[in-house]
């Protein structure tokens, strides 16, 4: 099965996070943990791999799709014992990730859903439009949003089937990782 990488992997993980493509990789191919949720036929995939370099030790966690015959890479992010109020150690990689969401995900809404993240849920919508289905709380700036959504009719009305959709605030992270030395 062929890896490959989404532009937002390249323009957020990698030049924000400086994270590697071969790390992801890596991740992939010999992760430590890994959660799967079919949603709609699409495969939503956590993994996580501990990386070691000469100067750094980090916990990898990658989420990536697949359709059965790629694996499409999303974003990775980079994360430390320090950064978390979870065991990284003994936590599975969903749980990793809404801790991750916890601390540096922004409030969105989706027809009736507010939160910071959703997994594989149908919400009503009114418009398949799917540029105006997201609305972030305002005052949050210079973030990600990523999204996996088909949407359907129901009747006369709309229904977004949400694989994942999730908002987090790169820039603040990607501070965090520079101030610390990451």
């Amino acid at each position: 099965m062929a890896i490959t990488f989404k532009d937002v992997f390249d323009d957020i993980s990698s030049k924000e996070f400086g994270i590697r493509r071969n790390h992801a990789e890596k991740a992939i191919s010999k992760s430590d943990a890994v959660e799967v949720f079919e949603v709609d036929g699409l495969r939503v995939i956590f993994y996580t791999k501990w990386i070691e370099t000469e100067s750094d030790k980090y916990l990898l966690l990658v989420q990536a799709n697949e359709d059965g015959k790629n694996i499409s890479v999303n974003f990775a992010i980079k994360l430390y014992p320090e950064l978390l109020d979870i065991n990284l150690h003994g936590a599975s990689p969903l749980e990793i990730f809404e801790n991750f969401i916890e601390h540096y995900g922004a409030e969105f809404s989706i027809g009736n859903f507010t939160g910071k993240y959703v997994l594989d849920k149908k919400i009503p919508v009114t418009s398949k439009n799917t540029t105006e289905l997201i609305n972030v709380r305002s005052g949050e700036k210079e973030m990600a949003i990523l999204s996996f959504i088909k949407i359907s009719s129901v009747g006369i009305k709309y229904e977004a089937q949400c694989a994942l959709v999730f908002c987090f605030k790169y820039k603040e992270y990607g501070d965090w990782l520079r101030s610390n030395k990451h």
